[in-house]
């Protein structure tokens, strides 16, 4: 069985962390694809409903985002959210709207010697906790030992200091950091070794189908205009998913979830940092 060890770092940017419009934190600090959108959502939801909702950013334990959820201290997670078979039974799950892909990043001296799964087999290989690279990595039974880092970035700070020999980690993510981000030079996507093919989703607790309804509601109205808006922003006009034929399977929910966020006035989002879906520019 392979050996798994779990990484704990300290990180400023992994600090919890909480924004809200309002706040003493300026908004625009605080950006990203998922931030950035939501809010075009929210404002959608205001002007459509009459409504005031705000929204509140807070920083959450991936691993956690389930229980999260559950109990009430988010209301979505809205954070580059693998859609799985498993999430969609536990939790209630938004139309797709972005395109990604499970991938390997490895160091750029290593490039030659990481080139296939077969080739990692006595690599220390690091993922999320909780995240869809660590699924991939179990059921794919990648490298000799599994590394759990607290989030994506952690696991990319533990590749670049040499705790790990890979990273898994979503190719959003991955493009980002080794073309433009802080690991342009250090760090490389191993080429042609796709290892999930995967959607984003937005999530609520189960049940919460109104909610949601009123989420793929204003995703949808939104395609052609503030939604390709913010992907070209962000350089993930390739990766949009979201068309003019999606529909909402939740336009006819008539439960209560919808009204209860309306009362308390604000909607809480769970993310993790990692650009270009959440950070702080």
């Amino acid at each position: 069985m392979k050996k798994i060890i779990t990484l704990i770092l300290s990180l400023t940017l992994s600090l919890a962390a909480v924004f809200t419009f309002g706040a003493c934190q300026p908004a625009e600090k605080f950006t990203g694809f998922d931030i950035e959108l939501s809010r075009k959502v929210v404002s959608y939801l205001n002007k459509t409903y009459n409504v005031n909702l705000e929204i509140e950013f807070t920083e959450i334990d991936w691993n956690s985002k389930e229980a999260l959820l559950e109990n009430g201290t988010i209301d979505l997670v809205w954070n580059g959210m693998t859609i799985t078979p498993a999430r969609s039974e536990e939790m209630c799950i938004s139309v797709p709207y972005l395109y990604n892909n499970q991938v390997a990043v490895v160091r750029a001296v290593d490039a030659a010697k990481y080139t296939d799964v077969a080739s990692m087999a006595q690599a220390n290989v690091g993922a999320e906790a909780g995240s869809a690279g660590e699924g991939v990595i179990r059921a794919q039974n990648i490298g000799g030992e599994y590394v759990v880092a607290p989030s994506q970035l952690d696991a990319l700070i533990a590749l670049d200091n040499g705790t790990t020999d890979v990273a898994v980690i979503d190719s959003v993510m991955a493009g980002y950091y080794t073309s433009t981000g802080a690991y342009k030079d250090s760090l490389v996507i191993v080429e042609n070794l796709v290892l999930a093919q995967e959607e984003y989703g937005i999530a609520a607790k189960k049940g919460n189908e109104a909610f949601i309804g009123k989420i793929n509601e204003a995703l949808i109205a939104l395609v052609d205009t503030d939604y390709k808006t913010v992907a070209k922003d962000f350089g993930l006009t390739g990766s949009c998913s979201l068309t003019a034929e999606t529909t909402n399977p939740y336009a006819n929910a008539t439960d209560e979830s919808w009204n209860k966020v309306v009362s308390s006035g604000k909607i809480v989002i769970g993310y993790t940092v990692f650009a270009p879906i959440a950070y702080t520019a």
